[in-house]
């Protein structure tokens, strides 16, 4: 892999860092919770070698940009800035948390020609469960949680995220990529997510769990391949 330009970009007042690789029209990468552009390296030398740039970025709170936290509101903004930066991408790649980002700034009109989700949840309905579940919240505590993040988001946005059917956008090519064995988001958000979105095409893998499916070679070259075919 070749090493990546870094810069440094300050976006909603939070200081990103954000990693170019190649030249050409732009794939966007988006990260998951917790993770870092880094994870999502794999694509890097088979999309440059078709031509195109590779921009990654570190989400706010995440790798070596700035801050303690970061939200969908976020990493959406970071998404609307690269755009603004490097033009139109050819697609856009996002790997859990960071494929429903994804998802939502397409529905919005963020002006990509496909799109990839790995390991990505159909709804931010349902992570907000699976957050709450695992905190042990007391249902008044989880009536107050799930209160304050629709009013945060707003009733149109939160319209949007609130199912796999609001979520699916302007009708782009999407593949979905999630492995029947993945600990951290089931098989069957994948699926959600694939049939709410009219001729979206579902990859499924077995045993590659949550993060070895994005260094899988075979996984890897698929989404190379639908990338630079744009189908």
């Amino acid at each position: 892999m070749s090493e990546a330009e870094t810069g440094t970009h300050i976006i909603d007042g939070c200081r990103v860092a954000t990693y170019v690789w190649g030249a050409g029209e732009p794939v966007l990468l988006a990260h998951g919770w917790n993770g870092h552009a880094a994870h999502l390296a794999a694509f890097v030398t088979p999309l440059v070698g078709a031509g195109l740039r590779v921009v990654g970025f570190d989400a706010p709170g995440h790798g070596r940009s700035a801050g303690r936290r970061t939200s969908l509101v976020q990493i959406s903004g970071v998404l609307d800035e690269l755009v603004r930066q490097h033009g139109a991408p050819r697609a856009i790649i996002g790997h859990s948390f960071g494929g429903l980002c994804a998802a939502h700034a397409l529905g919005r009109g963020l002006p990509a020609r496909s799109l990839v989700c790995i390991a990505a949840p159909a709804s931010l309905a349902w992570l907000m469960e699976i957050y709450i579940g695992a905190l042990e919240m007391p249902e008044p505590v989880a009536q107050a949680f799930r209160r304050r993040i629709q009013e945060r988001l707003g009733p149109e946005r939160w319209k949007r995220l609130a199912s796999a059917t609001e979520l699916a956008g302007p009708q782009r090519p999407l593949l979905v990529v999630h492995d029947r064995d993945d600990p951290a988001v089931p098989w069957s958000q994948g699926r959600e997510l694939a049939d709410a979105w009219p001729g979206a095409r579902l990859l499924s893998t077995r045993g590659l769990g949550h993060l070895r499916i994005l260094r899988a070679p075979e996984v890897v070259r698929q989404i190379a391949e639908f990338v630079v075919g744009g189908s």
